[in-house]
């Protein structure tokens, strides 16, 4: 093996706003040892990420930008791609997204790079019947396969018929240093920042404003909750389309929420919110090891969450907060009801939380991690 392997990392669309997502390949890519790695970023569609916290991205960038349409420019996609794997001769190419999968997999193969790998972290409910058969085809490219829960490695093996063999499990990974205080005194003065008394519960969700979030069971929940908890505050942090808000506004409306509903299409204030909250939810069903989840835990808030996907995996059931079913709002207004009755068992849980995030999915561990990881894989592959 030369003194440095050559490893080419191409992404899909990235954007890196919250720096707290934190085991994204591009924070894998910026923090692999410079003298055992020379590490290349490939972007598809030529955007700049914007790096914040520790984020620390890999340099030189690489484009190769769809004008248009990426299966109408499809042959152009291929052509800038196999120029930059003639210029860079990688030893190793990583791909994460659908069209780095389908571009570079079978891109790679072609030009004879030895080692190809895929990281795949979603659940793949956005993926239609064509997307499937062209992955299908285009992971034949792949040697190992990269997933951040069991979750998704199971839906790797169903949907895309990848063998369990070739499926790697790397669990995900929270900066905990960096989570807001959540001593008493932290709590009250978030409250009063946000202009809240202390005897206004908090109960909060992270998501995007988007399909497959399920808003309408959590406020379906608000709407149940409203009748014992009257003074109850439910915060919305995400972003998303006109038309999502405008549904979700609208459901606010239909239930009576409005003077009890935050909507914020800001996730700046998502620190000082979570420092203030008595209770954090999660309804999204799309999501493999949700970076929502892993904020939750790192800022030792006790969870109530939809037994989907990775959430299991994340959170255990009356360990660091509850589980309920997909879809049931009863459900999820009752373990809500439960933490805010009891202020002792929702502290224990946020505790049990942080404690976990802490020892099973801290940063540091995730990135010593993949950096073992990709140092054994390419070192054994290269030398065998």
């Amino acid at each position: 093996m030369s003194p440095r392997a050559r490893l080419l990392f191409l992404v899909d669309s990235p954007t890196v706003a919250d720096g707290s997502i934190a085991t994204g390949v591009l924070d894998v890519a910026g923090h692999l040892d410079p003298d055992l790695f020379e590490v290349h970023l490939a972007l598809i569609d030529g955007s700049t990420p914007v790096p914040s916290g520790d984020m620390v991205l890999p340099k030189p960038f690489h484009r190769i930008a769809p004008p248009t349409s990426f299966w109408r420019w499809h042959p152009l996609c291929r052509l800038a791609m196999a120029r930059l794997l003639r210029e860079l001769c990688p030893d190793a190419v990583c791909v994460r997204g659908v069209f780095a999968r389908l571009l570079g997999l079978d891109a790679s193969r072609r030009a004879g790079i030895p080692l190809r790998l895929a990281l795949v972290d979603d659940l793949g409910h956005d993926l239609t019947p064509p997307l499937v058969r062209s992955l299908r085809s285009a992971n034949r490219g792949a040697g190992r396969f990269i997933t951040d829960t069991h979750a998704a490695a199971r839906r790797l093996m169903r949907q895309e018929g990848v063998e369990r063999g070739r499926i790697d499990i790397i669990s995900p990974g929270i900066d905990c240093a960096t989570q807001p205080d959540r001593s008493p005194d932290g709590i009250a003065d978030a409250k009063h920042r946000l202009g809240l008394s202390m005897h206004e519960p908090v109960i909060v969700m992270s998501a995007p404003f988007q399909r497959g979030q399920d808003h309408a069971t959590f406020l379906a929940a608000a709407a149940q909750l409203i009748r014992h908890q009257p003074d109850a505050r439910f915060i919305l942090l995400g972003t998303g389309t006109r038309e999502a808000v405008r549904a979700i506004r609208h459901e606010i409306h239909r239930l009576r929420l409005d003077d009890r509903v935050t909507l914020s299409g800001s996730t700046d204030s998502l620190p000082l919110w979570l420092a203030a909250a008595d209770v954090a939810v999660l309804t999204s069903y799309t999501e493999s090891g949700s970076p929502a989840l892993l904020r939750y835990m790192a800022a030792g808030l006790p969870i109530v969450a939809v037994n989907v996907g990775g959430n299991g995996e994340l959170v255990r059931h009356g360990e660091e907060g509850y589980l309920v079913d997909f879809r049931d709002s009863d459900q999820l207004a009752i373990f809500i009801f439960v933490l805010l009755l009891s202020p002792e068992l929702a502290s224990r849980l946020g505790q049990a939380a942080f404690e976990r995030a802490q020892s099973e999915f801290s940063l540091t561990r995730a990135r010593r991690a993949y950096a073992d990881y990709f140092y054994t894989i390419v070192q054994t592959h290269l030398i065998s």
